[in-house]
């Protein structure tokens, strides 16, 4: 990139630094979106062959990989053709940035002002994408304290998705149980209803001797293409019919707004009597209307129920619960559900990828899309590179690791140790050293097989340049033994 530009801006000294760091601030700050990040390459890097056909020019197009692919295929890029790792890492972070924002944004915006999700086509890019977000879930889920902040990051994470692929999203917020929408037959109703009694008033003051101009002006509008005048003799009588043709007119409009009400309150009870029949009898039930009356004694108040409560009363049951105990006894009591993982994962996979039953419109499909690895004794080897330090709990990874292997299984490891929470005042950051590290990795369960330190590596570096980055990593592989 830094070839590049000292190629096309040759009297600007810029040093390869100064300008990723330039990069990277484009990138967090949203300056752009992904289709002006990828028109932007192609129209500042000039074209190797000028003398090039439209012909031969549209299939070096089309062959062109997308950004996102070759992100979401090599994670980890060290090449040498520039170009390619520059784009791939910024995507990798644009993806990275666009993800944090929209995890923050659901966070802090109430369940009933979230955007609307739209569908998406279930294309190749747009799997690509979700695959691509998932290992960098992986921090934000297990540092889940809830459900809820569980579905405000699954959330964040469809939003981030479709702001990715570019997909319309309505910020307009979503109607929910609270707040339903009025038919536009019953808006207009209402209207029509406003300016006929807004009109009968006009109409009575006029038959009442009111002649202002603005009064007499609107009556000449009501009999507009009629043959009625103001000046004729039986004007009181045209006024009177006309007003008793308006409150006839409201009465039916009214009648129509209350057959519509009627069938809707019976609908929905009749539906919240198949889902929850304690909330609907509990809908149905009215206060109590306190009388009207002078207020009772504060004396005799006391004593009624010092008296009610301070006598012991001997109550004697029925002989019809002793009936019903009977026939009760031989009842054998009901198993306790137990709803296990698999049993959530069945319905989930069964459930259509475009329904949102809850009240916080994630749709099933980013339930599917999204996973975190949480099954027992799943997985021969797992493999980290830069990785365990991008938790503010590293224990919890190691835990997570050890339950997710199966008896055997290895764990190849190989990273810094820079700790990203650790200069997060918000949060809670545990930063063993390596030494004490190993240590709570041999408690967990492990037996290390090899281990090393100041293994120099790089980490989406080009080869070629420079300007060269190393960080002096550790190196580990552990097994989990068979007895476990």
């Amino acid at each position: 990139m830094h070839r590049l530009f000292a190629e096309l801006e040759p009297s600007l000294t810029v040093t390869e630094q100064n300008l990723a760091d330039r990069v990277r601030y484009i990138l967090r700050s949203n300056i752009f979106d992904v289709a002006e990040l990828e028109r932007l390459p192609r129209e500042a890097v000039p074209s190797s062959d000028e003398n090039a056909t439209a012909e031969d020019a549209a299939p070096q197009m089309v062959e062109q990989p997308a950004n996102v692919d070759a992100a979401v295929n090599t994670p980890v890029v060290v090449d040498s053709n520039d170009d390619g790792t520059v784009a791939q890492e910024l995507e990798l972070e644009h993806m990275r940035s666009t993800l944090e924002e929209a995890i923050v944004e659901t966070r802090s915006t109430p369940l009933e002002n979230r955007p609307r999700l739209p569908r998406i086509a279930l294309s190749k890019r747009n799997r690509a994408v979700v695959r691509a977000l998932n290992p960098m879930l992986v921090t934000y889920l297990e540092a889940s304290r809830d459900l809820c902040e569980t579905d405000s990051i699954l959330f964040g994470a469809a939003l981030a998705v479709c702001r990715i692929i570019g997909a319309k999203v309505s910020t307009a917020g979503r109607a929910t149980g609270h707040s339903s929408a009025i038919p536009a037959w019953r808006r207009r109703i209402e209207e029509r209803i406003a300016k006929a009694r807004a009109l009968i008033g006009r109409l009575i003051c006029f038959r009442s001797g009111n002649n202002r101009p603005r009064i007499v002006r609107t009556v000449r509008m009501a009999f507009a293409g009629t043959n009625v005048s103001l000046s004729q003799p039986d004007i009181t009588q045209k006024l009177t019919e006309r007003i008793d043709d308006l409150k006839q007119r409201i009465a039916a409009w009214g009648k129509r707004i209350r057959r519509y009400t009627e069938r809707s309150t019976r609908f929905n009870q009749n539906r919240l009597f198949q889902s929850d029949q304690k909330r609907l009898y509990e809908s149905l039930e009215r206060p109590m209307v306190s009388g009207t009356g002078p207020a009772p004694n504060q004396a005799d108040t006391v004593a009624f129920w010092r008296g009610l409560w301070s006598e012991p009363v001997n109550h004697s049951e029925g002989p019809w619960t002793e009936v019903v105990a009977s026939q009760c006894a031989g009842i054998t009591p009901m198993d306790p559900v137990i709803i296990t993982p698999d049993d959530a994962a069945e319905a989930v996979r069964r459930a259509p990828n475009w329904k949102s039953p809850g009240l916080d419109g994630l749709h099933h499909y980013w339930l599917k899309g999204f996973m975190v690895y949480t099954e027992p004794d799943e997985w021969n080897c797992v493999a980290t590179c830069f990785f365990i330090d991008c938790a503010p709990n590293v224990i919890e990874f190691i835990e997570r690791i050890y339950t997710i292997l199966m008896p055997g299984g290895f764990w190849v490891n190989l990273g810094p140790l820079l700790y990203h929470y650790s200069d997060m005042p918000t949060e809670n950051s545990i930063e063993p050293p390596y030494d004490i590290l190993l240590d709570i990795i041999r408690d967990v369960g492990f037996d290390i097989l090899e281990e090393r330190t100041g293994v120099k590596t790089k980490y989406a570096q080009n080869p070629n340049s420079m300007m060269q980055l190393e960080y002096d990593s550790v190196f580990f592989v552990c097994r989990k033994p068979f007895c476990s």
